[in-house]
């Protein structure tokens, strides 16, 4: 065999059952040179290659600014179309626990309902009881679930706050 002038050398070898082997063998090790990390990209596996960042990647964050707008938009038309007189005197003898209690719970549940669908949006997965789904289909459910959840909010704690004001 002969001697290759960039330093990496061919020998052989023997195994116990006779057989014989080339074997590479480096003199020096080779220096690895890692490139800047640049500004935008993100590492890909195995550290070689670089992608840009999606623009998917912060759509959860436009869901929940959206989510968040409608709870205001929707809080702000029931406060300028009803004003404070929002709620009937309360002529059925309907206890003021479940007048609070009702439009309480209501804005508990419209809150989840736009915390998982923005959750949705993030993970581009949206799970039930039953099964999974994933990809766009998931992330479209999960941005009209916190839009809703943003409106029915809105529309929650207008009543909410209103019932707590007049008292009735």
């Amino acid at each position: 065999m002969e001697r290759r002038a960039d330093a990496i050398s061919l020998t052989k070898s023997s195994v116990a059952d006779g057989e014989v082997f080339d074997v590479v063998e480096e003199d020096e090790p080779a220096e690895t040179k890692r490139r800047p990390r640049v500004k935008g990209s993100r590492a890909v596996r195995g550290g070689s290659r670089t992608a840009p960042i999606a623009w998917g990647d912060h759509l959860w964050l436009i869901t929940g600014a959206g989510s968040v707008g409608c709870f205001l938009v929707s809080f702000a038309v029931n406060l300028l179309i009803h004003g404070t007189a929002g709620a009937a005197p309360n002529r059925q003898g309907i206890p003021l626990s479940v007048k609070i209690g009702f439009p309480a719970l209501m804005l508990v549940f419209a809150m989840i309902f736009a915390v998982r669908g923005i959750e949705a949006v993030k993970t581009r997965t949206l799970r039930s009881l039953w099964q999974v789904t994933t990809g766009p289909l998931a992330v479209g459910v999960g941005m009209f679930m916190a839009v809703a959840g943003g409106l029915f909010g809105g529309w929650a704690f207008y009543a909410l706050l209103i019932i707590l004001i007049r008292g009735h």
